[in-house]
């Protein structure tokens, strides 16, 4: 049996004098807040109607909370693994 690949897609927005970046998965195919990077609402005009957001996978947090999670995310990036690494010293 093998394993079904599941796989999910960004988007970004200006609406309003703001960025909003979005995902979806798969599974749901709804378009949810998201931005490990930063605010997944950051206004970039001065008139604009939206205030800096942060979510998570659809759910919001405040900029403390934020940056907690991000800190405690599992894992290593790709680029710092040992599994990415081996392939560029083989010879």
């Amino acid at each position: 049996m093998s394993k079904k690949e599941k796989y999910f897609e960004t988007k970004t927005m200006k609406i309003g004098g703001a960025l909003h970046h979005f995902y979806r998965t798969e599974e749901f195919q709804t378009w949810k807040y998201h931005n490990f990077s930063g605010p997944a609402i950051e206004p970039v005009e001065s008139g604009s109607t939206f205030k800096k957001s942060y979510y998570l996978y659809g759910l919001q947090y405040t900029s403390e909370q934020f940056k907690e999670a991000v800190r405690d995310r599992e894992g290593n990036p790709f680029h710092k693994t040992a599994a990415f690494k081996q392939g560029a010293n083989r010879t």
